[in-house]
């Protein structure tokens, strides 16, 4: 259980860490770039304490994921941009790389 939660808090942590970025990209300013920043770092320390529980690239492919479809889930409902179904069979196919991996 412990694992899954570091993952799963990496994985929040990066998406929040890339949308701080996006907002420092459309409105420079170094507030957003450092909460980006400080997110990713954030991020990282919960994926360094999964490698206790889980194998490095299994713990890496979670969090990644994790991230890329929240980030394709929020850029979709929040920034108007199409998901297209090349994008849904990616995620799916992602998804059962993880199931493989585990």
């Amino acid at each position: 259980m412990v694992p899954y939660v570091l993952m799963t808090l990496c994985g929040a942590a990066y998406t929040l860490g890339d949308i701080a970025m996006k907002k420092w990209v459309t409105n420079p300013s170094i507030w957003p770039y450092l909460a980006g920043a400080f997110m990713y770092l954030v991020g990282m320390n919960f994926l360094a304490f999964s490698y206790l529980y889980r194998n490095i690239a299994v713990a890496t492919a979670v969090c990644v994921i994790i991230n890329i479809v929240s980030l394709t889930i929020i850029s979709w409902v929040f920034f108007k941009e199409p998901l297209t179904v090349r994008q849904l069979a990616g995620i799916a196919v992602s998804m059962i790389a993880v199931l493989l991996l585990e």
